[in-house]
């Protein structure tokens, strides 16, 4: 296993400054700052496509859409992503501490196929009102219940792990609606392959 730091990427984040030049980089939101956990995006310098997942969830395979299409990561609140060649956490891994603006510097872009993510190791839960990513925290049921139902409705079943970390976290962090799931559910190839 490979162990990468926030000071064994600086001389990749300085070089992927200087190549993004006047690209603009998708922000991650704001009330994400204070929270534990880590957010994967589709393109170098946090830009494109993104997801994340919360301290302590693991990802067997990506949403459908991100496999093998990870560029950036980014951390919040101390944890610790492992990020694994093939799925069910097969394969080559590497642990990575901190931020890493562009994958391309390292053998891992559009090469990750599954992730685990730690929290700090010093329990610090990322949230000032005191456990965002407890089971009691209203926001997160009712997006579960949404995503269940949108599942439900469009293919049948009820979600996979990675299906409802990814379209949860559109929810909470996004706004998106009963509707938009539905919608980008019928996007999927699962989808596409039965009303073929």
């Amino acid at each position: 296993m490979l162990s990468f730091s926030r000071n064994s990427v600086a001389t990749g984040v300085i070089f992927a400054f200087a190549v993004a030049g006047a690209a603009t980089a998708q922000p991650v939101r704001s009330d994400l700052d204070r929270r534990d956990g880590a957010c994967f995006y589709e393109n170098p310098n946090y830009g494109g496509k993104s997801f994340c997942v919360r301290p302590g969830e693991s990802l067997r395979a990506m949403p459908h859409d991100m496999k093998d299409h990870v560029s950036s990561l980014r951390t919040f609140g101390g944890a610790e992503v492992t990020l694994y060649r093939d799925e069910s956490f097969h394969g080559r891994s590497a642990r990575f501490e901190g931020d890493v603006p562009d994958l391309r510097h390292t053998s891992w872009n559009d090469h990750v196929s599954s992730v685990r993510v730690e929290g700090d190791r010093y329990g610090y839960r990322g949230d000032e009102r005191g456990g965002y990513y407890g089971d009691n925290d209203r926001s997160d049921g009712d997006a579960s219940r949404t995503v269940r139902r949108a599942y439900h409705e469009v293919l049948g079943h009820e979600p996979d792990t990675p299906g409802m970390v990814y379209y949860r976290n559109r929810i909470i962090d996004d706004g998106w609606s009963q509707s938009d799931v539905e919608h980008d559910l019928r996007q999927s190839p699962e989808y596409l392959d039965r009303v073929k």
